[in-house]
């Protein structure tokens, strides 16, 4: 797909995405974190109106925006919300998750509570009692990875399949000269040569962050094997995306987002559902802001 971030880094991007607007829309000027209008994005979320209007049970996993709001926001009727928190020994703010209670939890630094253990658990056990509910449903989960420090559950620290790259892409604008870079904004004209240790940090980074994908791939898996077991696939859609691309090495910068360049506003969107073929692409271009207005037309 030709699938884009507008604004492509954390908040921002996931803003836009709540609320289905471009950033000029949900934009303040001054003290904010990342510029954003928080308030508004709270009080304006797509969840919100299916909630509301559609008659949705809601619930939210994982990181939210980057400057929390003081309680759950409208629309959700369950919340194990954060920041993106820490890898090991997350903190949430909570509502309505079974076992734990309201307010705010620190869980252990016990392997198992590894942050997207924890975000997966909490989405299959919530998709099980709605789904008892007898009314549509909407679970939006989004665990930290792959986002620094990029540190994978235990049990796959030092996983690797021998069919896997050993190195980070090698791009045509990986460590490239000060010439060719002369003309372009910012730091990307100032950056230095990428030394041979860098490299290797670079290579380093890139295998941890498949590492923490690996337990995505396993809240993905769990999610969609309890919608079959609860006999609703043929009315659920899923949608899986990102916040922002990356770059490793690209134009000499070891590791960023924000760069208004493709490898950091190109982004996966990968669909399952009614009326979707399997195996099937779009070329028409997107972008995350019309997420929003595409579950509400589905609802």
């Amino acid at each position: 797909t030709n699938w884009y971030i507008h604004t492509p880094i954390c908040s921002p991007s996931r803003s836009e995405l709540l609320t289905g607007r471009y950033f000029h829309n949900i934009k303040k000027a001054g003290r904010s974190v990342m510029h954003v209008d928080y308030p508004l994005v709270y009080n304006n979320s797509f969840v919100r109106t299916l909630h509301d209007e559609a008659g949705y049970a809601t619930g939210l996993f994982g990181k939210y925006l980057n400057a929390m709001p003081a309680a759950p926001p409208p629309g959700f009727d369950a919340w194990l919300a954060n920041d993106g928190g820490d890898y090991i020994a997350p903190k949430f703010q909570t509502k309505n998750i079974d076992g734990l209670p309201d307010g705010h939890v620190q869980f252990s630094n016990d392997p198992g509570n590894y942050t997207t253990a924890v975000v997966g658990n909490a989405s299959i056990a919530w998709i099980r009692k709605a789904a008892r509910q007898g009314k549509p449903f909407m679970a939006y989960i989004a665990p930290k990875a792959a986002h620094e420090p990029f540190n994978p559950a235990p049990w796959y620290r030092d996983h690797w399949e021998p069919s896997w790259p050993t190195l980070a892409p090698r791009t045509a604008n990986w460590n490239v000269s000060a010439k060719r870079r002369a003309l372009h904004h910012g730091n990307v004209g100032t950056e230095d040569w990428i030394s041979e240790e860098a490299s290797h940090v670079i290579t380093g980074v890139f295998k941890n962050r498949w590492r923490t994908l690996m337990s995505v791939d396993d809240v993905i898996a769990g999610v969609i094997d309890v919608v079959e077991e609860l006999g609703l696939s043929d009315s659920t859609y899923f949608f899986y995306s990102s916040d922002h691309g990356f770059q490793l090495g690209q134009f000499n910068i070891p590791m960023d987002k924000r760069h208004v360049y493709e490898w950091d506003t190109k982004i996966h969107l990968l669909a399952r559902g009614p009326g979707i073929a399997p195996g099937t692409s779009f070329s028409a271009p997107g972008t995350q802001v019309d997420i929003a207005p595409t579950l509400l037309g589905l609802a």
